[in-house]
């Protein structure tokens, strides 16, 4: 998968709300202990000072129980999900 497709998925996904699963904003927010505004900052593709880290990611993904973005992350890096499986 090429870098510029694998953003535009990641982008696609976070603008759709497709990671928040059926988790509004301000109480996935609170679970994470940030505020919505710095989610949201976090979360939104246009804005370049504000990242979304790998704890937070993962802190996404358990919360909402939503596997998409680390599918997307699988599918760029090209790793083997049985292989990944058996390596934990």
């Amino acid at each position: 998968m090429e870098l510029h497709f694998f953003e535009q998925s990641v982008k696609d996904a976070v603008t759709s709300n497709r990671l928040f699963s059926d988790m509004d904003i301000s109480a996935l927010s609170a679970k994470l202990g940030k505020s919505p505004s710095t989610l949201y900052r976090e979360l939104n593709p246009n804005d370049r000072a504000a990242k979304l880290g790998l704890l937070t990611t993962c802190e996404i993904i358990k919360e909402t129980n939503n596997y998409r973005l680390m599918n997307l992350i699988l599918d760029y890096t090209e790793l083997d999900r049985k292989k990944l499986l058996k390596a934990v």
